[in-house]
């Protein structure tokens, strides 16, 4: 979620509401007063999330030339990767 999402989202709610640069500003105040991140506690290793990034990749088999798909998968173990 950047900025511009966020007031695209306010704006659709309030139509009549505060315009991008005036909304930019009241926003840099709030974020002033408050911490608008979360902390969250985990036991490590306690979490594993997993995906597939994205769109499919692909390589040639050298000896046919066929191109061949394949999907990256990705599994993330909570929170021992985080830079916290």
């Amino acid at each position: 979620m950047n900025r511009q999402l966020l007031w695209e989202a306010y704006i659709k709610e309030f139509p009549d509401g505060y315009k991008y640069t005036q909304f930019c500003t009241y926003y840099n105040q709030w974020k002033t007063r408050v911490n608008p991140t979360m902390h969250m506690d985990h036991k490590a290793g306690d979490k594993l999330y997993v995906d597939f990034a994205g769109e499919k990749m692909n390589y040639t088999d050298k000896e046919t030339g066929e191109v061949i798909e394949v999907e990256v998968f990705v599994a993330i173990l909570m929170p021992a990767s985080s830079p916290t």
